[in-house]
């Protein structure tokens, strides 16, 4: 039997996005697990201008403007009360067992640029791999510190994949509606992935190859991935789950997150925004006809070789659209924002992006700054209603 032990760095390099792609950081700049971009100030008015430099479609921000002011708070005493703006950026990754990679950012260059550009981000360290419930109450506890450390009342929340359900969790049962602003999730298993299902799906004591890659994925087992014919096959393999594995791949089911999002309602004064993806070659068909930012439906992405076996096991007969890990439907949640033409890996940079992908042109530099833009229009509309501090 292989043994349970973190991914080597070579294959670690390969899939650092991921489930979910996490927030390590360098070691330099990580204090009592956080990553901290310190702040510099912030000139209202100039995120819309950076962002559509850097390839984010003006058409978008115009869009915000004329639909923000739905999702405010609403108080039937009077406007919401005033806060302090520019709110602290939250980055939450879901899964991951890679925290120690040097000075590799998992959400790629983003908290680079946003530093540079004198806003305020973190990206805290999550568990490797736990249930939602766990992973949300480290959360909390990041969240307290960072507030503590700013001075600020309420944090925007942008959360990849696994990382959008301890958001959820976060708000709606730990009491956290009046600390967070809002929540942006993107690539989230809302309705879980076929992925969880065929892993725990498989009989009592082995890992079918839907369980090997997501245990390797997640940095559990070494080796190399399982290749096309064990996908093909569907061979097993005496491989023993770690406890906090099946938690975790119990919480990615279908019936997981069924029973999930029926025991966690969304707080009506904490708007949840959706980012879905799709890749391997096929459009999103009408999955993000609707989307308030991203209506550009006419971009193909091609996939990571590694993501190939695990998307065409999705996608089925049907050609369920998906980005690698998680079904394009799957997805959508709350208010929706539109698609993107990336798969699991694009959708935080890796590996290592710095140029637009060849075959899409998504860039996700021009992503993160077209959120951090809809982010900066909803506080300037909030102002609007409740009146400076």
């Amino acid at each position: 039997m292989n043994a349970l032990r973190p991914l080597t760095p070579g294959w670690a390099l390969v899939v650092l996005a991921g489930i979910a792609a996490c927030g390590g950081a360098p070691p330099e700049q990580v204090t009592n697990g956080l990553q901290r971009v310190p702040t510099a100030g912030n000139e209202t008015g100039q995120v819309v201008q950076r962002a559509t430099q850097a390839g984010a479609p003006r058409r978008a921000f115009e869009a915000v403007k004329a639909t923000t002011d739905v999702t405010l708070p609403s108080d039937d005493e009077g406007p919401p009360p005033p806060l302090a703006f520019p709110l602290p950026i939250v980055l939450v990754h879901g899964f991951s067992g890679f925290s120690d990679l040097g000075p590799l950012q998992y959400f790629y260059g983003i908290l680079d640029e946003f530093h540079d550009a004198g806003l305020e981000a973190f990206a805290p360290n999550q568990p490797p791999y736990s249930a939602v419930h766990d992973r949300a109450l480290v959360l909390a506890n990041h969240l307290d510190q960072i507030l503590d450390d700013t001075g600020a009342e309420k944090v925007h929340l942008i959360c990849h994949s696994q990382g959008g359900l301890d958001c959820r969790y976060l708000v709606s049962q730990l009491g956290y509606d009046n600390r967070v602003f809002d929540i942006i999730t993107i690539a989230t298993p809302h309705r879980g992935t076929p992925l969880a299902d065929m892993a725990a799906d498989a009989p009592d004591g082995v890992v079918n190859p839907a369980g090997l890659f997501m245990g390797w994925l997640f940095g559990l087992l070494e080796g190399d991935p399982p290749d096309q014919s064990a996908w093909d096959n569907d061979q097993t393999s005496e491989e023993v789950w770690a406890a906090d594995m099946v938690s975790a791949v119990s919480s990615m089911t279908e019936e997981g997150t069924a029973l999930f999002n029926a025991m966690v309602p969304d707080h009506e004064n904490v708007p949840v925004f959706s980012v879905a993806a799709y890749s391997n070659l096929l459009g999103p068909q009408d999955l993000c006809d609707d989307g308030l930012l991203f209506d550009d439906t006419s971009k193909v992405d091609s996939l990571d070789p590694l993501l190939i076996a695990p998307a065409l096991s999705i996608s089925g007969l049907s050609l369920r659209r998906n980005d690698g890990i998680v079904p394009t439907d799957s997805m959508r949640w709350g208010t929706f924002l539109g698609c993107i033409p990336a798969d699991h890996f694009d959708e935080v940079g890796q590996i290592a992006d710095t140029l637009p992908n060849i075959v899409s042109g998504f860039d996700h530099r021009a992503f993160y700054w077209t959120l951090q833009a809809f982010l900066e229009e909803r506080e300037q509309a909030y102002l609007a209603v409740a009146g400076p501090p």
